[in-house]
């Protein structure tokens, strides 16, 4: 005797599971963006400059990788251009590569805008601000877990990964059935 999986259950169970572990990322992503401009600022204080614990990756990355490290670290809600450059000098990025910083900052920016990582307020008469919101596929799936107050349990390593028994023998299952 076959048990029947309930496919549909599985796949919102195992939806709901996931979009609660992109959301605990982006926080610790926000964390992670918080101490590195901590430890920067501590370290050009102490006048260490490059001189880091090996242990410790403070690797920026490139332009858009710290253009979103500054917008998670602020605790400002919006920024602008000028603050968020500002925090990208606090954290030790060398803008002294770009002929032009703010510009390139922009770009980065409002493409980082254009794929709904951060949300552009052009009120007339004052500067452009900018708030990082993340990534909008994660914000939608919490909100519909929340709203239908589901509890969720993340899956178990060995249960998330690999193929569920009830599917690992369709294709034999279906050969079956055509004899």
């Amino acid at each position: 005797m076959t048990s029947r999986v309930d496919y549909r259950g599985e796949l919102k169970k195992h939806r709901a599971a996931l979009a609660l572990l992109l959301a605990e990322r982006e926080d610790v992503e926000v964390k992670i963006a918080r101490l590195k401009k901590k430890v920067a600022a501590f370290a050009e204080l102490c006048d260490e400059g490059e001189a880091v614990d090996p242990a410790i990756d403070l690797d920026l990355g490139g332009l858009t990788d710290v253009c979103k490290t500054a917008m998670r670290a602020s605790r400002k809600e919006w920024m602008t251009i000028a603050e968020i450059q500002k925090t990208v000098e606090e954290l030790g990025f060398p803008l002294e590569q770009y002929k032009a910083p703010a510009a390139s900052i922009t770009t980065t920016v409002n493409r980082l805008a254009d794929s709904e990582e951060v949300e552009v307020d052009r009120r007339l008469g004052e500067s452009v601000k900018y708030k990082w919101v993340g990534k909008r596929p994660v914000d939608a799936m919490l909100f519909r877990v929340k709203a239908r107050g589901l509890s969720v349990a993340i899956p178990k390593t060995e249960e998330a990964i690999g193929t569920p028994p009830s599917l690992e023998n369709a294709y034999e299952r279906s050969l079956k059935g055509k004899k």
